[in-house]
């Protein structure tokens, strides 16, 4: 398998193209639709939406992942250690890979000294701790406020963390605490910009209030309420129950209609919250939907409008969710938004999307291929080459 498929070359993928064609039969709307063997459905249009974040969560969005950078650089050099110390080979004794192509993210914030001095000090970095520094860049890119709540053990699974270690919780906690903690019990004197640097990153600083609307929740909301104008309904869906809840406080502030499904809704509460959904002429507008809950069985054709507000490693589970609204049934034309705040992470996800769709395709499934994020992948999502 080593030599004739799995070889990293183009010879290999049509072996492996060849192999799953005769194993799996793969049924496509499009091609049972050409066939005849299934009503054509109605169109579906897509929209990328690119948001701007606001000057103070840009601030400390490029703070956050100057940190992560450091602690990523920092994971590759202990990586080179280990895999070096079997062959006796020696590994610069320069810890950061980013430090050196790049002017040190600290020079210029002695505020920030402390924690880099914490970071330098991790003696073993885990895989599963650069990927919690990137869960928490994403949800910055939503909404500071959501970075505030520690991780509880099944939002990291959900989020597509995987560790055959398991995961370190201790680590975890210093990590996701991190951002907000470095104003506590600290001395800052005689200069008014490093004061404000330090407010940045302080959980006192409204920035971080879950009642002021982000910058992604402002485009997401005037997007809601530019469709609510017509008779359509609407599905909100989002990774994290914590930022539905925020777009829920928002609707019910302004009296719009809507309910909520995520995974901890009973099984069987959901199917009546689906049939009031669906329901012509009636029935709430707008349905906050989680990810996970909203994976598959569901058919939600009550609704032909999806804003899908964070995107996830794996576009085939953003994929499922789309066909809750696009299926045999659907009597609407069909429009998906996609909000991705620019220059952020979210763009990185973007283009890593794509690259693992055209993998998917040319191999027919790619459940396995698009789950896990390889150290390439890292690398590229932390610009570090």
């Amino acid at each position: 398998w080593k030599k004739w498929v799995d070889n990293r070359n183009s010879a290999g993928l049509q072996r492996l193209n060849t192999l799953t064609k005769t194993l799996m039969l793969r049924r496509t709307k499009e091609g049972l639709q050409e066939k005849g063997e299934l009503k054509s459905l109605t169109e579906k249009k897509f929209d990328t939406i690119f948001i701007n974040l606001d000057e103070d969560e840009q601030e400390a969005y490029e703070k956050l992942l100057n940190f992560s950078k450091e602690l990523f650089s920092q994971f590759l050099h202990q990586k080179a250690e280990k895999e070096n110390a079997l062959t006796g080979v020696a590994v610069s004794s320069k810890p950061s890979r980013y430090l050196q192509t790049a002017e040190n993210p600290f020079e210029k914030h002695p505020e920030l000294a402390r924690l880099h001095k914490q970071l330098k000090e991790i003696n073993d970095v885990k895989s599963t701790d650069i990927l919690v520094l990137l869960l928490r860049l994403r949800q910055f890119c939503c909404h500071p406020a959501l970075i505030k709540k520690m991780l509880a053990k099944d939002e990291v699974s959900n989020a597509g963390i995987e560790d055959g270690d398991g995961l370190d919780l201790d680590m975890m906690e210093k990590l996701t605490r991190m951002s907000l903690n470095l104003g506590e019990n600290q001395a800052v004197e005689d200069n008014k910009g490093t004061e404000k640097a330090v407010d940045a990153l302080s959980h006192n600083n409204p920035l971080y209030a879950d009642n002021r609307l982000s910058s992604k929740m402002r485009t997401v909301v005037k997007k809601l309420e530019e469709i609510l104008e017509s008779q359509d309904k609407i599905l909100v869906v989002s990774q994290w129950v914590s930022l539905l809840d925020l777009i829920h406080g928002v609707l019910q502030a302004k009296k719009v209609k809507c309910v909520v499904l995520t995974g901890s809704v009973p099984v069987k509460d959901r199917p009546a919250i689906v049939d009031k959904f669906n329901r012509k002429g009636h029935g709430p507008r707008v349905m906050l939907l989680s990810l996970t809950a909203g994976g598959v069985g569901l058919n939600l054709v009550g609704g032909n409008h999806l804003l899908l507000l964070d995107l996830h490693w794996n576009p085939q589970l953003e994929s499922q969710a789309f066909d809750r609204i696009y299926r045999v049934g659907q009597e609407k034309n069909v429009f998906i938004y996609k909000f991705v705040t620019s220059e952020t992470i979210e763009e990185r996800i973007l283009n890593l999307q794509m690259k693992k769709l055209e993998i998917a395709n040319n191999v027919l499934t790619g459940a396995k291929h698009t789950s896990k994020l390889s150290l390439d992948d890292l690398k590229m999502l932390f610009e570090i080459s």
